[in-house]
C-alpha cells in the first residue's frame, strides 16, 4: 500500500472495533456460543448481518495490533474515528449511542 501511495496521500481501513462482540446492534449480531471467550488477536469471530441473514467470520484485531501493522508498513495512524449513533438520527439505534460496532483507521505516509 505505501508503494502505491502518493507522498502526501491516506488509506482508509474500515473495520469491526474492538467493542464489536459487546454489544447489540441494529445490522449486526455476535451472538454466538464461540463467541463467548476472551478473545485474543488473531481469532476468528462469528457475526450475522441482521436482516439479510448473512454469516461471516471475521478476525479480532486490537487497536494496538493496527497501529502496528500501519507502522510495520511505513504509514502513520492519522485519525482513528469510532462513530456513534445519535437519538435524533432516524434509526432506532440500540448500544451504537454508546459505543461504535465498527472503527475507521486513517492512515498516511510518514
Amino acid at each position: 500500500m505505501k508503494r502505491v501511495l502518493r507522498k502526501d496521500g491516506i488509506i482508509i481501513f474500515v473495520t469491526d472495533s474492538m467493542e464489536a462482540t459487546k454489544g447489540t446492534w441494529v445490522s449486526l449480531s455476535y451472538s454466538f456460543p464461540e463467541n463467548d471467550r476472551p478473545l485474543h488477536s488473531g481469532d476468528t469471530v462469528k457475526l450475522l448481518i441482521r436482516g439479510i441473514d448473512v454469516i461471516l467470520y471475521d478476525y479480532y484485531w486490537t487497536e494496538d495490533d493496527y497501529t502496528r501493522a500501519a507502522e510495520r508498513a511505513g504509514l502513520i495512524l492519522a485519525k482513528l474515528h469510532k462513530p456513534l449513533g445519535s437519538s435524533d438520527d432516524s434509526i432506532e439505534w440500540r448500544d451504537e449511542t454508546k459505543m461504535s460496532p465498527i472503527a475507521i483507521y486513517v492512515l498516511r505516509n510518514k
